[in-house]
């Protein structure tokens, strides 16, 4: 298990559910919803380009968002 693919997951899903976003609305055409769960509890890694689409979709700052996870 990658330890900062954890993190970022579990970063993802807080900010996912600080949002009221439904896991659904937050992966379509992203990836899949299994695929994500599996992310947010470190079992597997994604793409560079994946995690900013969904930081995206957040309405996050991508800018910030690596000083978020380690707060």
């Amino acid at each position: 298990m990658d330890y900062s693919s954890k993190t970022y997951g579990k970063a993802i899903d807080h900010l996912r559910k600080d949002r009221k976003m439904s896991r659904p609305d937050l992966v379509e055409n992203i990836m899949s919803e299994r695929n994500y769960q599996r992310f947010t509890k470190g079992e597997v890694s994604i793409s560079n380009e994946k995690l900013r689409l969904l930081i995206d979709k957040l309405k996050f700052d991508i800018s910030v968002f690596d000083a978020y996870v380690n707060y």
